[in-house]
């Protein structure tokens, strides 16, 4: 199996860390909308052999949790002592297993911007797994299964018209945002593992005034906390407040010579 294609800058190889990382748990997902696609993640790698399945694709909005999904197969996957390969906008992360011929996971983080380099290698990627399901000699077949993710669907994605239809070829999901309230319940679930102590208005306060995106807000609160602990206060609104405020300042700064 050959995965020597021409490396862009932006696709250059770096290993895949897990270790550094919490190992994901699907169970502290909030399923919202998303029964089909948790059912779906919860039973993989349990699927069929036939062509249609060997690919998914999850498409939805930035911040719903499409890469933390993917984190959790990576994780899955590591455990099962698969190949893991992921594409992303940190470049070409990889994940050997220690059996030369155990199946290949392939994540593509980020459909929507895909170099004309990067696309060319996904596409490859397919071609692979369609001739792994050909192969006669069992001793040489790798199987590769590719999950995917966007934000649009894959009949408006801005990629070649040979990828944007083998990205359709198997299952489809859309992702569904959360609710606010189990937004709130994420938030919550957090700062409870991280051993936080925000005050009661803090969350609410994300809420109204911030953009209602799960990764945007989760990001938010590693910056509060970062900059709870450097202020050595408790994280309440007004420490938010000011925190947000110094934000916006540096960006003026930036953008005005």
């Amino acid at each position: 199996m050959n995965f020597a294609v021409p490396l862009s800058p932006a696709m250059r190889q770096l290993p895949l860390d897990l270790s550094l990382k919490i190992a994901p748990n699907l169970d502290e997902f909030e399923v919202g909308h998303n029964a089909e696609l948790m059912a779906w993640i919860s039973k993989w790698p349990e699927r069929g052999s036939n062509a249609s399945q060997l690919s998914t694709y999850i498409w939805g909005p930035a911040g719903c949790g499409k890469s933390a999904l993917l984190d959790i197969l990576a994780y899955r996957a590591h455990s099962l002592n698969w190949h893991v390969l992921r594409l992303s906008s940190e470049g070409l992360q990889s994940l050997h297993s220690t059996q030369s011929q155990a199946p290949h996971l392939v994540l593509i983080d980020g459909c929507h911007t895909l170099d004309d380099m990067q696309q060319h290698w996904v596409f490859n990627m397919f071609i692979e797994a369609a001739q792994t399901l050909t192969t006669q000699d069992a001793a040489l077949t790798r199987p590769i299964c590719l999950v995917a993710c966007g934000q649009y669907p894959p009949i408006d994605l801005p990629v070649r018209e040979d990828l944007r239809t083998r990205l359709a070829w198997g299952l489809v999901f859309a992702m569904q945002p959360l609710p606010e309230d189990e937004i709130a319940r994420v938030l919550g679930r957090e700062c409870t593992r991280r051993g936080l102590k925000c005050a009661d208005g803090v969350v609410p306060y994300m809420l109204t005034h911030c953009k209602r995106n799960l990764g945007h807000l989760m990001q938010l609160l590693d910056r509060l906390d970062r900059f709870g602990l450097a202020e050595k206060r408790e994280l309440t609104v007004p420490l938010l407040k000011q925190m947000l405020q110094i934000e916006q300042q540096s960006e003026l700064n930036e953008t005005c010579p």
